[in-house]
């Protein structure tokens, strides 16, 4: 494999990935912008009864250049996880990478179906963290300086209305008793919460109660793995903020071919699972690591 071949990745669900080819920027002096990476292990206790919990290696090495990048330019950054979650995390590497460890989320998910509500634990940190609170995706990589003074919402981009990814409302299965929200739209659009900034505590309030209101009520509904789980943690968010009457900033509008984010995204099973692409990106990163590191 060789670098244009690697760069092929973003045609397959990555993002970015060429920047990871050029120059690092300079680091910014004393930057003070809180970053959270979330991490619960709920899902994959649900899926594998007494194993020990562990990360890919290939997800490790993404979290520790997403925190790196992100010390590097915007601030300190620190972990929320859960107990168990904890315990693995303070015996590798990455113990020394974040500023702090948290082990605050609740390892039962709420009571959410973990397995169906995957991305669930981000929307419990939001719950939990002071304001304002920035979270990003352990395969995200923030590879500028962000000014987010003054804003109250601030997601990775817009996304569509879409039947196959975010249907009516009429689509989900419900229990009885449970309505949406009259003030709702189903036409605001849905905010990708790949990188999340709140700095409004009404907002963040509405948006948590309300998604975890929605996944605590859905039931059995046929939705292919995701579109509970994205309607929960992207479509409700835009519609508790339009309802609000709060529009607030996006990182980009359309795919950026500039060089503010990488973001691995789904071609992280070629990555972890496919020897010659894992080989690849396993020394690429450890040279960018090694810049990192020495910062």
């Amino acid at each position: 494999m060789n670098e244009n071949d690697f760069k092929k990745l973003d045609r397959i669900g990555s993002m970015g990935i060429a920047n990871l080819f050029s120059p690092i920027a300079p680091a910014v002096k004393d930057p003070s912008l809180i970053g959270y990476h979330a991490l619960s292990t709920a899902t994959f206790l649900w899926n594998n009864p007494g194993e020990s919990y562990s990360l890919h290696e290939v997800d490790m090495v993404m979290a520790e250049m997403s925190a790196l990048f992100w010390k590097r330019f915007n601030g300190p950054i620190k972990m929320i996880t859960d107990r168990t979650g904890y315990e693995y995390l303070i015996n590798t590497p990455l113990a020394d990478v974040y500023d702090e460890i948290l082990p605050v989320l609740d390892i039962r998910c709420c009571g959410i179906d973990p397995t169906k509500y995957w991305a669930a634990a981000k929307i419990q940190a939001m719950s939990r963290l002071p304001l304002p609170c920035t979270i990003i995706d352990m395969d995200m990589l923030v590879l500028k300086p962000l000014d987010l003074s003054g804003e109250k919402l601030v997601c990775a981009c817009h996304e569509f209305v879409d039947d196959a990814v975010y249907p009516p409302l009429s689509f989900f299965n419900m229990r009885q008793g449970y309505s949406f929200p009259q003030e709702w739209s189903e036409e605001a659009l849905p905010l990708n919460t790949a990188f999340l900034y709140i700095n409004d505590e009404k907002l963040r309030d509405n948006y948590t109660r309300e998604a975890f209101r929605f996944m605590l009520n859905e039931r059995e509904t046929p939705d292919y793995w995701s579109t509970c789980m994205v309607t929960a943690e992207q479509h409700i968010i835009g519609m508790c903020a339009e309802a609000m009457g709060i529009y607030g900033k996006v990182l980009w509008e359309t795919k950026p071919e500039h060089e503010l984010v990488t973001h691995f995204w789904s071609a992280k099973g070629q990555i972890r699972y496919d020897d010659e692409t894992r080989e690849y990106f396993l020394e690429l990163s450890e040279k960018i690591l090694r810049q990192l590191r020495e910062a």
